[in-house]
């Protein structure tokens, strides 16, 4: 699970932007996901790969 703890730009997985705007949220991650720091323009990119 990733969870975005009221940043302000948020984090995206897979495209979609979670929390963001101080809001706050939460996603279940899976094997795959891509995992941006701030907003959908980011440079930062992970992918998450599990077993």
């Amino acid at each position: 699970m990733l969870t975005d703890r009221g940043s302000t730009l948020g984090t995206t997985v897979n495209g979609v932007t979670i929390g963001g705007q101080r809001a706050g949220g939460h996603v279940d991650l899976h094997h795959g996901d891509r995992i941006g720091v701030g907003d959908a323009g980011s440079a930062i990119v992970f992918e998450l790969r599990s077993e």
